[in-house]
This record gives structure tokens, C-alpha cells and sequence, in this order.
């Protein structure tokens, strides 16, 4: 299992956020490309970056992005606010491994099987749900999907993989919902990553036993209850479920 820390930005800064809630920034760093390169030092094979402005309509960080994608080392996906295919082009082109689609994939069905089937496994679909409903525009509106429904629907489209959010836990460090992550993957054929409540190996235990294909560690990995490095080696020993 692939444990995948979290890279947010918003105006330019890596930062951390309770709940996704602009107002509750608890982590602050001036620098995104040398916490990637922190990451890499720590054995990290993915970094997850979030484009928190692009998602909320807010302006976009795209140069930083690019910046921290040229450091070696490391595979990125990157995802917030993607709802154009030049968007996708833009990423890959940049060196994006895969590119996570939320709002649009779960919005425009036409849109989304149009990307799945022109460019593969490279497009993960963020799944953001509070209960089983699914949450878009940088978790601000319902979209009116049910979570597991919808994720058949995406796995027959093609999908590289989904990126599970239950964004009642994220940021908060309280644990995860395992039970969601182990329906949710035994619902698809696709990789799932789990994100969102992760404090301790304990929580990645759950999510390994969960099958999570990986999990998008934040908060934990910054505030020092999570020892990184030594969850990346222990959960690569382990391998896949």
C-alpha cells in the first residue's frame, strides 16, 4: 500500500486545513517544492498535490505546481478545480503522472467518459462524500449522487481509480472510515485511495485491511503524529490487498 503525502496550495504556500474550511488553516509553509523534496528524503514514491484556489474558483497555483513536479524522485497526482481537458494536457505535459477530476467527472457524465477514454488510467475521479452523498465544488454544494452508485458508474467508464474523501474526518486527525474505503473497493476493480482522518499506523492499518491502494496522508504528516518515513517502509513491505 502506498502511503501518499499531501502537498495543499493556496496562495502560493503549502498549507493545512481543518474540514477544507479556508478559515481553519493550522499548517503554514512558505516553501511547496522543499516540502517535496522533504517527502522524497522521507522515501515517498507519490505526492498528492491539491490546488486549493483552482477548486474554489479563487485563482490557480499552477506555476508553484509545476515547480514542485520538476524535483525527481517522486510521482505526482494532482488534482482542485480540474474541469477542462486542457487542464488535464496542461498537468501531464508538466509531468503529472495522473490527474484527479472531482466536480466535472461527477457532473458532466459525457465530459467525464470523453477523459477516461482518452487518457486511461491517468485520470483518477475524487470522491468526496459526506455519508454516501457526494460533494462537489470544494465540498460546497451536494451534487445529489450517491457515492457507490456512482463509482460503479465511473469503474464502467473506465477510470484509472478513485481518490476517497470523507471530508467529515479530514483534517481532524480522528480516524478513518475503513467500512466506506472496504465498500467502496470491493465495489470497483479500480485502485482506491483513501484521504481523510488519518492520525496514527493504527488508521492505516484499518485501510490496508480496508484494500486502500494508498492513502493520502496531511494533517498527521504535518503536525508529527504520523512518523512518515516509517509508515512509507512498513506499508510497502506489506504490499497491496
Amino acid at each position: 500500500m502506498e502511503v501518499i503525502p499531501a502537498i495543499d496550495i493556496r496562495n502560493g504556500a503549502c498549507v493545512q486545513l481543518v474540514g477544507g474550511d479556508i478559515t481553519k488553516e493550522k499548517v503554514h509553509i512558505d516553501d511547496p517544492v522543499a516540502q517535496a523534496r522533504r517527502f522524497i528524503d522521507m522515501g515517498a514514491k507519490w505526492i498528492h498535490i491539491v490546488d486549493l484556489d483552482r477548486a474554489l474558483g479563487t485563482g490557480n497555483n499552477m506555476q508553484v505546481i509545476r515547480r514542485i513536479m520538476e524535483v525527481p524522485g517522486a510521482r505526482y497526482q494532482v488534482g482542485g478545480g480540474i474541469r477542462f481537458t486542457e487542464d488535464i494536457d496542461d498537468l501531464l505535459a508538466a509531468n503529472a503522472a495522473r490527474v484527479v477530476v472531482g466536480t466535472r467527472a461527477v457532473t458532466d457524465e459525457k465530459w467525464f467518459a470523453h477523459v477516461c477514454e482518452r487518457y486511461g488510467g491517468r485520470v483518477f475521479a475524487a470522491v468526496d462524500a459526506r455519508g454516501d452523498e457526494i460533494l462537489i465544488k470544494g465540498w460546497t454544494e451536494s451534487s445529489g449522487k450517491k457515492l457507490l452508485p456512482w463509482a460503479k458508474e465511473a469503474d464502467k467508464l473506465g477510470v484509472g481509480g478513485l481518490l476517497y474523501t470523507d471530508v467529515a474526518l479530514e483534517g481532524r486527525m480522528s480516524g478513518v472510515n475503513a467500512t466506506a474505503v472496504e465498500a467502496l473497493a470491493k465495489s470497483v476493480d479500480v485502485p482506491v485511495v483513501a484521504s481523510g482522518g488519518v492520525s496514527s499506523m493504527e488508521d492505516l492499518q484499518e485501510l490496508w485491511e480496508a484494500h486502500a491502494w494508498g492513502v493520502v496522508v496531511g494533517m498527521a504528516a504535518y503536525t508529527g503524529k504520523l512518523d512518515v518515513a516509517h509508515a512509507i517502509r512498513h506499508f510497502a513491505r506489506k504490499g497491496g490487498r
